[in-house]
């Protein structure tokens, strides 16, 4: 069997789903502002693929809106068109597929129901949604309090806003999204204690994973984070307290 690399404006950045969202969108091409309604599918945190029967040009800015039908749940998301192919429909029609690559972090803000799904759908895929800060792999025990206590809880990535968690086996109802939380991070002779909220959950037959959003953050304490992340807290040990 032969295969071959793709073309360079092709390439993925990561992970897609075979995912399919009816979105509506518009964008600009030399004739004015085209617009409409579209299938879209390979959807990652950074872009997506649509079905489109306009042909747009590659390198132009498109604005899209993803929704089940109402305002209060819609993701609006900024990008850039990739590529744009040309072939023929099942009914013979002759429709485009068009590469899309995010220019705005469309699930770094605070998420609907929608967003909450679409980061539970990544995290069990094993790349989380983008995000503001840069995100480094770790791997940190972390001490649980009150009913996750005696589980076994990990760190697996980090960042100067959040993290994410692993544990061995299922948290049940213990972790859902929206629950406050406190996390007390050691190292060394410093000690910080930061509040946040749980931003995502999602359950696999490898263990639970949980997203952390911490709050409020300080200048020292973002100091402190990028510290940790970036020497990768071999010495730093974690606690952590639920808001039941």
């Amino acid at each position: 069997m032969t295969t071959t690399s793709p073309k360079a404006s092709e390439r993925r950045d990561g992970p897609r789903i075979d995912l399919r969202l009816r979105v509506r969108w518009s964008a600009s091409v030399e004739s004015g502002q085209v617009s409409g309604e579209a299938e879209a599918s390979d959807v990652s945190p950074k872009g997506l693929r649509l079905e489109s029967e306009h042909k747009l040009q590659s390198g132009a800015a498109l604005d899209l809106i993803v929704d089940v039908g109402g305002e209060a749940d819609e993701l609006v998301a900024k990008g850039k068109i990739m590529w744009c192919r040309e072939r023929e429909s099942p009914t013979g029609r002759q429709i485009y597929d068009v590469g899309v690559a995010f220019e705005s972090d469309w699930l770094a803000k605070d998420r609907g129901p929608l967003g909450q799904a679409l980061a539970r759908i990544f995290a069990m895929n094993d790349f989380e949604p983008a995000r503001t800060f840069e995100r480094t792999p770790v791997a940190m025990t972390v001490a649980g309090a009150g009913p996750l206590a005696g589980g076994t809880l990990s760190m697996v990535n980090l960042s100067a806003g959040g993290m994410q968690l692993k544990s061995t086996s299922s948290t049940g109802d213990v972790i859902r999204a929206g629950l406050g939380l406190d996390v007390t991070i050691t190292a060394g002779s410093i000690e910080h204690r930061f509040s946040g909220r749980v931003a995502w959950v999602a359950a696999s037959e490898a263990g639970d994973r949980f997203g952390v959003e911490l709050s409020a953050l300080s200048e020292v304490e973002t100091t402190f984070l990028e510290g940790l992340r970036t020497s990768g807290g071999d010495e730093a040990s974690v606690a952590l307290v639920l808001h039941t």
